[in-house]
């Protein structure tokens, strides 16, 4: 079969072809309906300097946002049968280390994830462990089920936070930042205030139902989100962006005593006012890494069949699996909400 494949430190990917061995133990053999580029896709592409500090392995097949149908189970599966539909969940916990044994196998200490030390899923089929599927409701359309990881990462953060009739700034309109616009709302924010340096996805942000979207290369978001609230401020900002002048940006932004949701990953150390910026104004900070297992699921996929969490407006290219350059492309130049890739 074909399949998109970092085959050597550097720039760019390989379309290969490979046999799939068969499921080993734990692990399930899946048909790739639909696959998505993720912005960390995009920095093994580029081979980042996080990414080339990091222990992935080579060669590996790149992705990890789908929607698959099982085709075959490996010894001792038995949650998962063929013919059941599935996403991916990314992270594959080792099941024994202390993070895992009180339930939180997304930190586990010897976690791996898939497209990076396993293959992934820019292929026609995968084989990957099954702790890192998640089983679908029949009525998940399969180009919304390939978009649920990141839709998770998005709205997790927010899940346990007072929502409802609050001031949320979202700062970041990348796909995770769209999905947390629309969780805000969908979970009852009174208003949602979105940036972004690109037109387009502000277009994008206000299409999920941000309610001020601001551009930070031609007004200042802190005043304009002060003036906004009468000069209290946001009670919660979700840094998405991983830009570290956003995140200076939300903690000058953020009401005395408000929390600030960190998603985005910055490329370098921030330095921080801490004294007037957290400890005076009594700030909580919170860092966060993907989605809980497998509790977020149960709590946005009821969501998104409800549809009070769209994820249509996100996906804006359909491309077959022999483009993924164009589609690389897209997304590294922000002409890109969502793009899926199909085998």
């Amino acid at each position: 079969m074909r399949a998109v494949a970092k085959t050597e430190p550097g720039p760019g990917a390989s379309l290969v072809e490979m046999d799939l061995r068969p499921p080993r133990a734990g692990e399930v053999r899946l048909k790739i309906e639909v696959a998505a580029i993720c912005g960390s896709d995009v920095h093994v592409y580029n081979w980042a300097p996080r990414v080339a500090r990091s222990d992935m392995d080579l060669p590996v097949v790149m992705g990890h946002e789908y929607c698959g149908t099982v085709l075959e189970v490996g010894p001792g599966v038995t949650h998962l049968q063929p013919g059941d539909r599935v996403a991916g969940e990314t992270h594959l916990p080792c099941g024994d280390c202390y993070q895992c044994r009180i339930g939180k196998q997304h930190i586990c200490q010897n976690l791996r994830i898939v497209g990076r030390h396993v293959d992934g899923c820019f292929a026609a089929e995968m084989v990957v462990p099954a702790i890192g599927t998640y089983r679908l409701p029949p009525d998940v359309p399969a180009e919304a089920a390939a978009v649920l990881e990141p839709l998770g990462c998005g709205v997790r953060p927010l899940l346990d936070e007072a929502v409802a009739g609050a001031t949320v700034a979202v700062l970041g309109a990348g796909p995770i930042g769209l999905f947390a616009i629309a969780g805000a709302r969908a979970l009852g924010a009174a208003e949602v205030f979105a940036t972004n340096r690109s037109e387009f996805r502000l277009d994008l942000a206000a299409a999920m139902g941000a309610t001020v979207c601001l551009n930070p290369t031609r007004e200042d978001v802190v005043r304009a989100v002060l003036e906004r609230t009468g000069g209290v401020g946001a009670d919660i900002v979700l840094e998405s962006s991983g830009n570290p002048e956003a995140l200076l940006q939300g903690l000058r932004l953020l009401r005395k005593g408000g929390t600030v949701l960190l998603i985005g990953m910055p490329s370098a150390p921030v330095e921080l006012d801490l004294a007037s910026q957290v400890i005076l104004k009594e700030a909580v900070l919170r860092g966060f890494h993907g989605r809980e297992m497998f509790r977020t699921w149960e709590r946005v996929v009821p969501m998104v069949r409800r549809g009070a969490i769209p994820t249509a407006p996100v996906i804006t290219h359909r491309l077959p699996l022999a483009d993924f350059e164009e589609g690389f492309a897209a997304a590294v130049e922000r002409r890109a909400g969502k793009v899926l890739l199909l085998p």
